[in-house]
């Protein structure tokens, strides 16, 4: 009597028969491989810190700073450009949304989940360089009755809204503010230190620094309920930036005028 005859499997009902677990583990090995989490980013044109050549290529101290940390983080970051006070308006309240180059104001600490900092800035009031005006104070610039310009969409005018007893000019926006104090609207520009400066500088107005009233962190600031552990990780990954040097050495190359950014247009 023959015994039980073994089944024979073909080659090719093998690869059927293995196939969705192949597939299966391929599909997995990819996904560890691709960002674990997205983050959708606000920015402005806010050089050197942020700003766009036009064609959706996004760059600047804190952006560039921020692509390096999402890509060792496994996070990927989408950027949009829009005016600051929308942007705040669209991206400062829903969950996986995100601010950059943002001011770290105390004002603003409880409203956002915040990764940085990419660099220090902070907020300074601005003369023309011609102008031989001292103050070492803000009782100074008020006993002199000086008068301070300030955007309504720069972080500055939560720093100068402290200060009830000066003389403030109002403007719509911070790009105005170098040129309204070439015509002598106000005495003072307070705008932040980083972008004051290079606001004048692209339009030809000279300034100098006549006090600096605070020191900001400069961070990405995300909604309230956005992933705790995408927060975690970007944190994380610009920690092991700056213990590098990766983050004094792209300070320098923006904050020094090597890496100019692009005509405005």
């Amino acid at each position: 009597m023959a015994g039980p005859r073994a089944e024979s499997i073909h080659p090719s009902e093998m690869r059927l028969t293995f196939a969705p677990w192949m597939l299966c583990l391929l599909l997995a090995v990819s996904a560890g491989l691709r960002a674990q989490g997205t983050l959708h980013v606000a920015t402005d044109h806010n050089p050197p810190l942020a700003f766009s050549s036009g064609d959706a290529k996004y760059s600047g101290l804190a952006i560039d700073l921020l692509k390096q940390a999402a890509a060792e983080a496994k996070v990927e970051v989408v950027f949009e450009e829009l005016p600051w006070p929308r942007a705040m308006l669209i991206y400062g309240h829903k969950p996986n949304s995100c601010l950059i180059a943002m001011g770290r104001t105390k004002e603003r600490e409880s409203l956002y989940q915040w990764v940085g900092p990419f660099t220090q800035g902070g907020i300074a009031l601005f003369a023309l360089q011609s102008n031989p005006v001292k103050a070492s104070s803000v009782d100074e610039v008020i006993a002199q009755h000086l008068v301070v310009g300030v955007a309504a969409d720069d972080v500055a005018k939560t720093v100068i809204q402290r200060y009830g007893d000066l003389h403030v000019e109002h403007m719509n926006l911070q790009a105005l503010g170098p040129h309204m104090l070439e015509r002598r609207r106000f005495d003072l520009w307070a705008s932040g230190a980083i972008l004051g400066r290079y606001q004048a500088r692209s339009q030809g107005v000279a300034v100098r620094e006549v006090l600096r009233l605070e020191r900001v962190d400069v961070s990405l600031g995300c909604a309230l309920g956005t992933d705790p552990a995408l927060i975690d990780r970007l944190q994380k990954a610009l920690d092991s930036l700056r213990a590098r040097g990766v983050v004094a050495r792209q300070e320098h190359a923006y904050l020094d005028g090597l890496l100019a950014p692009p005509a405005r247009k």
